[in-house]
């Protein structure tokens, strides 16, 4: 999580072959999960943002060892 003084991005790294099963169908998780980060930064009168970012297989090899 990258944090700002009035915002934060909520990065979320995933294998590519995971993030249409992340994304859902038509985009529908992602935006539900949008939507209540949006729901708690009006609470708090801060912006959060979700970034959705798909790891090589490099990355993914790396990290098993």
């Amino acid at each position: 999580m990258r944090e700002g003084k009035t915002s934060a991005t909520l990065n979320v790294h995933m294998a590519p072959f995971n993030t249409g099963t992340f994304i859902g169908g038509r985009g529908r998780t992602a935006r539900s999960l949008r939507m209540v980060l949006s729901a708690a930064g009006t609470k708090v009168r801060r912006r959060y943002v979700l970034s959705i970012e798909e790891e090589s297989r490099e990355e993914l090899n790396q990290e098993d060892k």
